[in-house]
């Protein structure tokens, strides 16, 4: 899992991210970059209006970066 890869889960947790942001920040981490159609499937049973809110909420904390636009986004780890 990949709390036990990422030794900043901790931290993330007391920044109040969530569990579904820890997942995609774990995925970006080890394959470079996330998008939203893959966060789509790492977490199928949220809606993508929430997976788009967090996404955006990684980068407003400082965490993504968001390069692209439209449907050639994608995020990488600051």
């Amino acid at each position: 899992a990949a709390e036990q890869k990422h030794p900043a889960v901790r931290e993330w947790l007391k920044m109040g991210l969530n569990a579904r942001q820890i997942k995609a920040i774990g995925f970006a981490a080890d394959n470079g970059r996330i998008t939203n159609a893959k966060y789509q499937t790492l977490c199928p049973a949220v809606s993508p209006e929430t997976l788009r809110r967090d996404l955006a909420d990684l980068v407003a904390r400082d965490i993504f970066l968001r390069i692209g636009e439209k449907r050639a986004t994608f995020y990488i780890l600051k």
